[in-house]
């Protein structure tokens, strides 16, 4: 039988009797049918069982006399009914929740066949070890859902479905386990460290997040390239500031950084888009070599740089003279393709200096400084005048040229002076010296003078 079925029907007498049974009892169907069962009560109210209903309508009871009783009401019409409604039946389970990780969004019924005519109000939700808040009911068929406006708390909670419509709910409740998104939100920005567009090409990408994170790891972050193109590396930070090592920049341009749940924690930002620059200049080395100069004898009159491939844009100040040692002062700069001199204003003490060139133009400069030997002039500037002595024209042989000198010198020797014939020949004897006077003698015999 179903739930709303006629399950019996009792009679009640004008007083209390005994001795009653069942075959005392006829039941005629009319536009009801039954099928009847047992007998039981006592005193004035006694029930006769139906075992089913066959039909909805009128059925005809009599009963006969009985025992020590007269039984005067001839027959009663009864009306007995019938649950014609559908019996259905369902379970229940959540949707759209990860134990921890993402609140259910829902709880799904599905029924034993199709219904028509559920609404949310026919669904009760009772919290047990979970709490939920609920919202509206969609779907059709066997399949419906009924939305969670919230989950305040993870756990179980109870799912009854009353009787609706004309479906007959023979499932009594359903236990759900709903789940709740324990973990920390956290939203994050994402930049390059270390490029210069053109210049220097991007080390990694910075990620820094709204608050302290734990247990994130490369494979989390996806980076994918766009009009930039780059290879990824290690990571490596803590707290709210992450770097993700970029092991090379395939192109300049823009990437796009994402990063999925990871841990205890919810990343709330979609993705975010970083520009990486690549260095794209040339590079190149130089060394580095006084020239004009000789230890002692003559100042070094600039450093000469050669470079191991043509460069322009060069200037005077992308070179940096640090003395050591030595001591400049540097000059203007000339020079084309991979010779170039710095000219040097002087001199202010021989010994080493260091050249070093920064990165210029389109040239990355990949060599770091070189020494330079700079030559310092250390000779006494002197002067001198030079006169015959001995001679007389036309009368006396010339026996040496004087030369005076403006102050002391030592070391000269004859093979430092260089006397060229005019319009006077000579042949040279001995060299001396008397004070800051040196003489050049003549052999005696040789003529002085051609011109008389």
């Amino acid at each position: 039988m179903k739930n709303g079925d006629s399950t019996g029907i009792v009679l009640t007498f004008s007083e209390t009797v005994t001795g009653l049974s069942a075959d005392d009892i006829t039941v005629t169907n009319d536009t009801g049918e039954v099928t009847l069962g047992t007998l039981s009560g006592s005193g004035t109210a006694w029930t006769l069982s139906l075992l089913s209903v066959g039909k909805e309508g009128n059925v005809l009871v009599s009963v006969a006399d009985f025992g020590t009783y007269d039984v005067m009401t001839p027959s009663q019409t009864v009306a007995v009914y019938k649950d014609t409604r559908t019996q259905v039946s369902f379970t229940a389970e959540q949707t759209g929740g990860t134990s921890g990780k993402a609140d259910s969004t829902g709880i799904v019924l599905t029924f034993s066949e199709n219904v028509t005519g559920l609404s949310a109000g026919d669904i009760t939700i009772t919290d047990g070890t979970g709490e939920v808040t609920k919202g509206t009911l969609a779907g059709s068929g066997t399949k419906w859902t009924l939305a969670l406006s919230s989950v305040e708390k993870e756990g179980n909670v109870t799912v009854e479905v009353a009787d609706f419509g004309m479906f007959d709910v023979t499932t009594p409740s359903q236990t759900v386990a709903v789940y709740k998104d324990t973990r920390t939100k956290v939203g994050f920005t994402a930049a390059q460290t270390g490029g210069t567009s053109g210049k220097a090409n991007s080390t990694g990408i910075v990620l820094t997040f709204s608050q302290d994170v734990t247990g994130l790891s490369a494979g989390d972050i996806t980076v994918t390239n766009g009009t930039g193109e780059v290879t990824l590396g290690t990571l490596a930070g803590s707290g709210t500031a992450w770097t993700l090592a970029l092991s090379s920049v395939g192109k300049e341009g823009n990437v796009s950084v994402s990063v999925v749940d990871f841990g205890t924690f919810d990343v709330t930002t979609l993705s975010q888009t970083v520009t990486v620059f690549k260095d794209t200049r040339t590079q190149v080395n130089f060394t580095a070599a006084q020239t004009g100069g000789t230890s002692g004898i003559a100042n070094s009159t600039g450093i000469v740089l050669t470079f191991s491939e043509d460069v322009t844009g060069l200037s005077a100040s992308d070179i940096t003279i640090t003395d050591g040692t030595g001591k400049v002062t540097k000059g203007t700069l000339s020079g084309s393709g991979t010779a170039w001199t710095l000219s040097l204003v002087s001199v202010g003490k021989e010994g080493n200096v260091t050249v070093k060139v920064a990165d210029f133009g389109t040239f990355d400069v990949t060599t770091p400084s070189q020494t330079v030997a700079v030559y310092k002039d250390t000779r006494t500037p002197v002067n001198f005048t030079a006169a015959q002595t001995g001679g007389t024209s036309g009368k006396a042989d010339s026996t040496g040229i004087v030369l005076t000198f403006s102050e002391d010198v030592t070391g000269l020797s004859a093979d430092d002076i260089t006397v060229t014939n005019g319009t006077g020949d000579y042949a040279r004897d001995t060299f001396g010296k008397r004070n800051n006077m040196d003489a050049l003698a003549f052999k005696r015999g040789k003529r002085g003078e051609r011109n008389r």
